[in-house]
């Protein structure tokens, strides 16, 4: 979709739909710094459009949905590291 989407823009810098469509793939790739900017982009173009502002809480989800799963898998990892250290400071 990004591929493709940047064909329409490389010929069509301004359209609004490309540019939410490119920003949706970003969020759903977890590139949120991209889809963030082409948010922005689209809305500055086309104020008040319902799909860029579900855009926007779409992202706003999909962002907070990966740091928490982020912070998770951080913890297990600390806990295994933990956990490791701990059975070689008992282990014979």
């Amino acid at each position: 979709m990004i591929t493709y989407t940047n064909k329409v823009l490389d010929v069509q810098p301004e359209n609004v739909k490309a540019i939410y469509w490119r920003a949706i793939a970003y969020i759903n790739k977890g590139s949120f710094d991209e889809a963030k900017a082409d948010l922005i982009h689209a809305n500055e173009l086309q104020p008040n459009d319902k799909a860029i502002a579900d855009g926007f809480k779409q992202y706003k989800l999909k962002k907070a949905e990966y740091h928490e799963k982020s912070k998770w898998i951080a913890a297990q990892v600390f806990h295994v590291k933990e956990s490791e250290k701990a059975l070689k400071e008992w282990a014979p």
